[in-house]
């Protein structure tokens, strides 16, 4: 979600919260960075540009302030404004694209009855109210374009949604913080940018677990349609396998990181103690699926969801996908976060592979 520069006092561009309002020539703009605080962790990566092709530069994570805007913790917001000034001072970095948590966005896909462009975005002004649970004004939206039907007079968008409160927050900080936010972006979108190849027209669903939380979503044409946060995620599941062993968190996220990749007997007892909160993630997942297929009802030209994404590093524990595939009755596979970033021919970033799926969404905001 695109924003201008931020100054001290941070402005929203109601027109559009994705395009950058002063755009800079590419080559007077400083390495690629990409920041997500949003989870109670600092997770970043940097990009340097390489032929025309963005390669990995510098990646980490670190703790950080759990924080969600909107809140009014004023304590969280310091700790938040002085531990991104911390790691603004250690790296160096002064501009950077942030992430949006997804629990504060709304995604939705909207059938208009208009042929022409310039009346898009009154038409969903119109029809904000039915679809997201805040006043219109105090709505920041912007959409994508799915298919323009000149023959019946229709178009069909994906819109994301986000209240104009929580959007001015996130800039405030981080102009507090005495960083430039180049864009900001959801969580969902960003991620889709990196997993999908320009032109897809696809549909697939896409499972994205992270440290506190995971997120289901529909992706179509490469633009996200439908999403649900699910308030559940990875530190749940070592706690899930700390009470089942009898150890203590650290000890289980150690036994889930070095034994839980594997096809073995380790790997299987590991699995049938995080089943709980996988079953809950997969249940959902299972929401949204069911939701797509209700919806598609209503549609002339309905397509059912191919495939399931998975990523987020504990995605690839072993049995998951498969189990994932049989209860959903879908293919599962692992995303590739690289898909429109490395040409075929360049090796492998330093980023291991199951790493670099704690990365998607990172990565896609530089695409």
């Amino acid at each position: 979600m695109k924003s201008a520069p931020v100054a001290h006092t941070p402005e929203i561009a109601k027109k559009s919260w994705l395009k950058e309002a002063f755009p800079v020539p590419r080559l007077l703009l400083p390495s690629p960075v990409s920041i997500d605080v949003s989870d109670g962790i600092l997770r970043y990566i940097e990009f340097s540009r390489s032929r025309g092709d963005l390669r990995p530069k510098a990646f980490g994570t670190r703790p950080f302030p759990r924080f969600h805007a909107g809140e009014g913790d004023e304590k969280a917001r310091e700790e938040a404004v002085k531990a991104l000034q911390a790691w603004s001072v250690e790296t160096g970095h002064k501009s950077v694209h942030g992430i949006i948590h997804e629990d504060e966005t709304y995604a939705f896909k909207l059938t208009l009855p208009i042929a022409r462009r310039s009346g898009i975005r009154e038409a969903i002004e119109s029809l904000l109210e039915e679809n997201v649970p805040i006043p219109p004004s105090e709505t920041v939206f912007e959409y994508d374009i799915l298919k323009e039907d000149s023959k019946i007079k229709e178009t069909q968008v994906a819109v994301a949604a986000i209240s104009e409160k929580s959007l001015r927050e996130y800039l405030e900080i981080f102009s507090e913080a005495g960083l430039s936010l180049i864009s900001l972006e959801t969580e969902s979108r960003a991620a889709a940018k990196a997993l999908f190849p320009k032109g897809d027209a696809g549909v697939h669903a896409v499972l994205s677990i992270s440290p506190r939380h995971s997120v289901a979503f529909v992706v179509m044409r490469g633009a996200v349609v439908f999403s649900s946060s699910i308030p559940v995620g990875s530190i749940d599941l070592d706690r899930a396998i700390a009470k089942t062993l009898g150890v203590t968190e650290g000890e289980a996220a150690k036994l889930k990181a070095e034994k839980a990749g594997g096809e073995h007997e380790e790997s299987a007892k590991l699995f049938e103690a995080m089943l709980p909160v996988l079953s809950t993630i997969r249940d959902e997942l299972g929401k949204v699926l069911v939701y797509w297929k209700t919806q598609g009802r209503k549609e002339r030209d309905f397509k059912d969801i191919e495939d399931i994404c998975l990523i987020g590093k504990d995605s690839v524990v072993a049995g998951f996908a498969r189990y994932i595939s049989v209860t959903s009755r879908l293919p599962a596979r692992q995303g590739d976060v690289w898909t429109n970033v490395l040409s075929a021919e360049l090796s492998l970033p330093d980023l291991h592979r199951d790493d670099s799926l704690d990365y998607a969404a990172l990565i896609g905001t530089l695409i």
